[in-house]
């Protein structure tokens, strides 16, 4: 115990802790971190919504299957509906996608690519006469 019985606190705040002796986080580091945005998902299609709604289902009948064999059941499903059952997939998607658009005025799905850091080629470790 410290004079006074008061205990150490690390991180609080006017304390002085060192860092960890691995976290070391270099400029090239600190570029990429501050430059990175808020990812915006795109508004999901009137597919997905039914893919959504039935997959609980399809997995309860299904049990242990691979998630191949689930979507293949559910795209089936979805070609056999008529078109006024797909149709109010197809109104709920579109007024997903107007929602969207008013809460990201100027968003693209372009925004969501070519976002990836580029590598530098690697070196060859051939030795060189």
């Amino acid at each position: 115990m410290l004079p006074g019985d008061q205990k150490v606190i690390y991180g609080a705040p006017g304390d002085r802790v060192p860092p960890p002796v691995n976290a070391r986080i270099t400029e090239k580091r600190k570029r990429v971190i501050e430059e990175e945005e808020e990812y915006v998902k795109k508004p999901p299609n009137a597919f997905m919504l039914f893919r959504q709604e039935q997959r609980p289902k399809v997995l309860a009948d299904l049990k242990n299957s691979g998630c191949a064999a689930v979507n293949t059941i559910i795209g089936q499903m979805w070609k056999a509906l008529s078109q006024t059952q797909q149709q109010t997939y197809y109104a709920e998607s579109d007024k997903l996608r107007e929602t969207h658009s008013q809460l990201y005025p100027g968003w693209s799905s372009r925004d969501n690519y070519g976002k990836k850091r580029k590598r530098s080629p690697r070196r060859s470790r051939a030795v060189r006469p």
